[in-house]
């Protein structure tokens, strides 16, 4: 029997297609990419939109916020890179060579400018740089594809610097041609998620945007093989850290385990409890189910400004504490001897917000499949390794661009990172300390928008006293643990900004001690 469409009902046919291509390159000298480049910046990636053109002609715009111009003129404070390919409206186009971007993330970009006005990176891939900090600290200019590269970015951009530039361009943003035709289809969504709670709302570890490291304990072993465990907790944080993005992740003490989150207890410290000595995770039935679990305490309160933050367009409530627990059963159950490393390492994941890419067994996007964050172990050797999906959602998260440069700046950072504590949560709690806390927050604030030292140097003292007001009425006010907690935080916030006035007076000090031995008589 032939079924009777009912009037009033549009059916929409979506073509699903793939097209890829494959490209040859050779390797390009620095003086041969910047001699070929119109314009040579370095800034922070905005947004990321996959465009459906006419034709159909599938694009990427990327727009970046520049910080620095190396080389040509920028027409605006922001400009737009158009790069071939993307995946919209059901059609995925893939250029291997070409560069993959994801919100938030700092670069280094080497651009041409097409014959229609566009801009496009200069030889595909070859013409971009993740910019990032490794973990002594130094600056790095990376790149994962098409040529594998990590290098010095001091020495990069002085190589830049004493290269002749390419031929003289106008003034350009980017903004013609590919970049301005108006699309039939566009979609700037990721394929990464997030971790959401029960009512929807999502979190993140603030003190990332301060450059602070959030640490991870292991507790226990698997089998009892502490080699394999430190291993496995290593390589899982090192894959989140050096990701191009402000998380970083520290592997902290081994300590004695105790119950977790995921039974609902709440002591402060995140751990990776290994072989689950409290049956806290369901069994493996013939090495099938659940290999590791995670769960965190986070707070959007909106009670508490200092619980709420927006980045990227996205509200995100403040996490406390994340545990991990790992089934025993993972060793017996695969040969692999990096499939603890991917365990523990998409775990992690969780632990700083990330949901899964696909819960789908069958998933036929490779971006999905292929991501750390995939619901399903890959076991096949690659470890704690994260894909461009992964990458695309840390950077998401924790974009490099918030956290400060200044030293200043470092300091009204912490500062703004609250009182409370999870042992907090529940407790009757008095105004008075977060009425003066929230003055020091705005003195600090005020200290980082004036480059006078004399204004800056009152602006936290003003910052200092109103700690010291809020650890005096904490004292009185606040009791137990809370209180506890809270004094200790407003310590820390007091002895940072105390630092701070320090190297002023120092400061002050040796230019006195200058202007006496090049004073009258020397």
């Amino acid at each position: 029997m032939r079924r009777r469409r009912r009037p009033g009902v549009v059916a929409a046919l979506v073509l699903l297609a793939s097209v890829a291509s494959a490209t040859v390159i050779v390797p390009m000298r620095d003086e041969t990419l910047v001699a070929g480049s119109d314009l040579i910046v370095t800034g922070a990636v905005a947004s990321v939109e996959a465009v459906l053109l006419a034709g159909p002609r599938v694009v990427t715009r990327v727009t970046v916020r520049v910080e620095r111009t190396l080389s040509g003129e920028v027409a605006g404070p922001t400009i737009v890179v158009t790069e071939p390919g993307g995946a919209v409206a059901g059609l995925e186009v893939t250029v291997p060579s070409a560069p993959a971007f994801a919100p938030g993330e700092r670069v280094l970009l080497f651009l041409r400018s097409r014959p229609d006005g566009s801009l496009a990176t200069t030889a595909l891939g070859l013409g971009k740089f993740a910019l990032a900090t490794a973990s002594d600290g130094s600056a790095r200019a990376r790149r994962a594809a098409p040529l594998p590269t990590d290098r010095a970015l001091d020495e990069l951009l002085d190589r830049i610097a004493r290269t002749p530039r390419g031929r003289a361009a106008v003034a350009t943003d980017g903004r013609a041609g590919a970049a301005i035709e108006p699309p039939r289809v566009r979609s700037g969504a990721a394929p990464f998620s997030l971790v959401k709670s029960r009512g929807g709302n999502v979190a993140r570890w603030f003190e990332a945007d301060c450059g602070l490291p959030i640490t991870i304990h292991r507790a226990g072993a698997a089998g009892g093989d502490d080699v394999t465990s430190d291993a496995a907790v290593t390589a899982g944080a090192a894959a989140w850290t050096d990701a191009p993005a402000s998380i970083a992740l520290a592997p902290g003490d081994v300590v004695r385990p105790v119950r977790s989150v995921i039974d609902g207890a709440v002591d402060g410290r995140n751990e990776v409890v290994f072989d689950d000595p409290f049956r806290e995770v369901t069994d493996l039935t013939d090495c099938q189910g659940i290999l590791a679990e995670t769960r965190f305490v986070a707070s959007g309160d909106a009670r508490f400004p200092e619980l709420g933050r927006r980045v990227n367009g996205r509200r995100f409530g403040k996490l406390f504490e994340a545990d991990v627990v790992v089934n025993p059963g993972i060793g017996a159950c695969t040969r692999d001897p990096l499939a603890l490393s991917e365990v523990v390492g998409h775990e992690l994941g969780h632990v700083i917000g990330l949901g899964h890419s696909s819960e789908k067994l069958n998933e036929t996007n490779p971006a999905k499949r292929e991501a750390l964050m995939y619901f399903a172990i890959h076991a096949d050797g690659r470890g704690a390794r994260l894909a461009p999906d992964d990458v695309a959602g840390v950077a998401f998260i924790y974009p490099e661009a918030l956290v400060p440069r200044d030293p200043i700046g470092k300091v009204a950072c912490e500062v703004g990172l609250g009182l409370l504590s999870t042992s907090c949560f529940g407790e009757q709690l008095a105004a008075a300390p977060f009425h003066h806390y929230r003055r020091a927050v705005a003195a600090a604030r005020k200290a980082t928008r004036t480059t006078a030292a004399d204004r800056q140097q009152a602006q936290l003292g003003r910052a200092l006293a109103a700690l010291d007001a809020a650890d005096r009425a904490a004292a009185a006010r606040v009791a137990g643990a809370c209180g506890a907690d809270m004094r200790t935080r407003l310590q820390s916030y007091r002895d940072r900004v105390a630092q701070a006035l320090a190297t002023f007076t120092a400061s002050r000090r040796n230019a006195g001690a200058r202007l006496a031995v090049s004073g009258p008589g020397s």
